[in-house]
């Protein structure tokens, strides 16, 4: 999917509908807003450790940061 912060809170489980040809390179679907539209969902026991991840990575580079000063 191309950069959009917005796309990068989706969370896992989500499901997309593709519209119209998607192209695939290395393995890969290039998905661009006018080729795809969020439908929504998820999968909750997935979601509980994604936000984990989320909340926790930053907090370690901080501590790491400080650490390293």
């Amino acid at each position: 999917m191309e950069y959009d912060a917005d796309r990068l809170n989706t969370p896992p489980g989500s499901k997309l509908k593709l519209i119209g040809r998607v192209a695939i390179c290395s393995g890969y679907l290039l998905l661009y807003k006018a080729n795809c539209k969020l439908l929504g969902g998820h999968v909750q026991s997935m979601v509980e450790s994604w936000n984990l991840k989320r909340v926790s990575v930053p907090r370690l580079l901080e501590c790491l940061t400080v650490l390293s000063m």
